[in-house]
């Protein structure tokens, strides 16, 4: 059915437990199946944070199956599940292994993935640049979601490299966590890219999400699960598109640099 690639800006925090609560949301919400991959280059954390993913196959062994053909059986077999069913597949803890997987078939199980019928797709590419073998994965997702927190380093980091990843094929978008320094329109227009939504900064929900300690009664009464719900709605639902054109953010000041420049200027 889709293919979404979720990325971080400047190894922001937040990725993995977002494409995870998503998962966990999304054949409720939206009655459809989904699959989480793994594939950040710099290595998994998922097998070591859920006891149910610690196995023996991981996406180094799915990048050498689909180096002969691609076949989404074969995928789905080397997945392991949890959040009541969800398969996920699991990147190697080590980041050369990781990048050479995403190196020798990232491109065969890109096109695929993308081309499965009754699935969706979550895919974590971690920190996405052009440079990134993940890339191929981001090209071939209808979007890009580059999942941070809403501070000025971040839209200059977002802003520079939007242009460049966009010329290579990405559809790029954005979810944001929390609203602060920034809001979420002014830095939307910053970066100059679609935002999809806005997520509660809610560590210790998130933290489950990710593979901390936590009961899923307490996830269903958190924010961040009604915020995921809809989040998974708007995705299926909407494929993004431009915004007005970038605008400048400039860093924010204390109220003693306020203050201080106040002064000077009534001197």
């Amino acid at each position: 059915m889709t293919l979404f690639a979720l990325a971080s800006s400047q190894g922001s925090p937040g990725v993995t437990a977002t494409a995870m609560g998503l998962a966990a949301a999304w054949r409720s919400t939206t009655g459809r199946d989904v699959l989480v991959v793994e594939a950040d280059p710099d290595g998994g954390v998922l097998a070591s944070r859920f006891e149910e993913l610690r196995a023996d196959r991981t996406l180094a062994d799915v990048a050498v199956d689909v180096r002969r053909a691609f076949d989404i059986d074969a995928v789905l077999e080397s997945a392991r599940h949890v959040w009541g069913g969800v398969p996920v597949v699991v990147a190697p803890p080590s980041a050369e292994q990781t990048h050479s997987a995403l190196t020798a078939g990232g491109d065969r199980l890109a096109s695929g993935l993308a081309a499965v019928d009754g699935l969706d797709v979550l895919v974590d590419v971690g920190r996405l640049t052009a440079r990134s073998p993940a890339l191929h994965l981001a090209r071939r997702a209808v979007a890009t979601i580059f999942v941070t927190t809403p501070t000025f380093e971040a839209a200059a980091s977002l802003g520079a490299r939007m242009p460049e990843l966009t010329a290579h094929g990405c559809d790029p978008a954005l979810v944001l966590v929390g609203d602060q320094p920034y809001g979420s329109a002014d830095f939307e227009r910053a970066v100059g890219v679609p935002l999809l939504g806005v997520l509660p900064h809610e560590p210790r929900a998130a933290a489950v999400f990710a593979g901390g300690p936590g009961s899923e009664r307490q996830l269903r009464r958190s924010l961040l699960w009604r915020s995921l719900v809809d989040l998974a709605s708007r995705l299926v639902a909407h494929v993004p598109t431009p915004t007005e054109a970038p605008v400048e953010l400039r860093p924010l000041r204390d109220d003693a640099d306020a203050d201080h420049d106040h002064a000077g200027a009534e001197a």
